[in-house]
């Protein structure tokens, strides 16, 4: 094997052999420098000295079944390193046998997965986040846009022609109202790094400009006033 492709792995994949009671052997240098922990600190230790308890005793059971029947397993792992923070790891544990095909000894191979599963827990979050705001939105949405179809099936019905300009006035605070809304919305759809947001600002942006092209009522009595437009 090439010096350099050693040396890459030597310093990208954390390598660990344990024999069959998981006792480590022999850990590389990239397993040592992200567990905090020293080749001496780790020698003859199993794998527990770097359990977070993130995950259930199931989790490791199933793991020593498959590798004990000498198949290979493959999960990420969330580890606590000597400082006692915590990073993850995409590991695969392989079985090693003998000439005689018995099982000796188990290789694990690990990738520093941490960026990646803090920026899937980073949008989770967010995506919770803008679950609980569509929902509070949704019902502060719903209160004007009732108000304005009870009021435009007021003015269809012809019943509010002496009170049409407070009815007017009724529907410009309710299209305020509305529009005050969907800002807020497009302000933290605008803000958060939600994939989808690009696309909903733009939407937004246009059913503001729908909102804020309604008619005021002052607009309304020049236009009946003075239907020409002259």
């Amino acid at each position: 094997m090439p010096n350099s492709f050693r040396d890459a792995l030597e310093y990208s994949a954390l390598v660990s052999i344990t024999d069959l009671q998981g006792r480590i052997t022999y850990c590389n240098k990239a397993f040592q420098r992200v567990s905090q922990y020293s080749q001496q600190e780790l020698m003859g230790q199993d794998h527990r000295i770097l359990n977070s308890g993130h995950h259930p005793q199931e989790f490791w059971v199933h793991m020593w079944k498959q590798v004990s029947r000498g198949q290979a397993w493959r999960d990420e792992v969330c580890n606590r390193a000597k400082d006692g923070t915590t990073y993850w790891v995409d590991t695969t544990i392989n079985p090693m046998r003998n000439e005689h095909g018995k099982i000796t000894q188990y290789m694990s191979v690990r990738y520093d997965i941490t960026s990646r599963k803090h920026t899937e827990q980073q949008k989770s979050r967010l995506l919770a986040d803008l679950e609980s705001y569509a929902f509070l939105t949704a019902h502060d949405l719903r209160r004007p846009l009732s108000s304005i179809k009870g009021l435009i099936n007021l003015i269809h019905l012809g019943a509010v022609e002496e009170e049409l300009p407070q009815v007017l006035k009724m529907l410009e605070n309710q299209c305020e109202e509305l529009d005050g809304v969907v800002h807020r919305m497009n302000h933290m759809l605008h803000r958060s790094a939600y994939p989808m947001g690009a696309e909903m600002t733009q939407r937004l942006a246009a059913l503001q400009d729908q909102l804020q092209s309604f008619p005021t009522e002052e607009e309304k009595r020049v236009e009946e006033a003075n239907p020409s437009g002259v």
